[in-house]
């Protein structure tokens, strides 16, 4: 009953086509998604109604088990986003919040090239920290983002709403 309305990603294997390897599952219909090819451990999707999700695929498999997905046979537990944008709209100044979140479907997510930015070392698994995607709304309004791991950055307390508890990625 708590999947009623919510929206499903499933990240497979290419050797193993039974069962999916992640469920992701979030608020409203995912329309598309996209995987770094430099961080496939981070999944972002697109939704129906603008926001867009992050998943952390390095978040241990018990974070997720619970009764509800062993009653429904998903293997490694259903994923809620470690991070999204719908805590955006809920901002209380009308500019702020059109500068900040998509108002209409989102019909396309790119991860763009880290070429230009160079690489550097850091604690994300592999050469840099951070990497960036472009979004293209249904009404032409192309957003640009920023995908990176809280822990490498120095000190002080997360205090962004679209963070999960206990997730690093936003």
């Amino acid at each position: 009953a708590s999947l009623a309305g919510k929206g499903l990603v499933c990240v497979w294997q290419t050797d193993n086509s039974e069962r999916p390897v992640k469920t992701l599952v979030c608020e409203g219909l995912p329309v598309c998604c996209a995987m770094s090819p430099v961080r496939p451990t981070v999944v972002v999707a697109g939704t129906s109604t603008g926001s867009i999700m992050v998943w952390d695929l390095r978040e241990p498999n018990s974070v997720h088990e619970d009764e509800e997905s062993r009653t429904l046979d998903v293997s490694n537990g259903l994923r809620r986003p470690s991070y999204s944008t719908d805590a955006s709209a809920l901002a209380s100044d009308t500019k702020d919040r059109f500068e900040n979140q998509h108002c209409a479907p989102i019909v396309g997510l790119v991860t763009l090239n880290e070429g230009a930015m160079g690489r550097r070392k850091g604690s994300f698994g592999g050469d840099s920290t951070s990497f960036q995607i472009a979004s293209l709304d249904q009404s032409g309004v192309v957003m640009l983002w920023t995908v990176l791991d809280t822990r490498a950055k120095a000190g002080g307390s997360e205090a962004d709403l679209g963070l999960g508890i206990g997730a690093r990625v936003k």
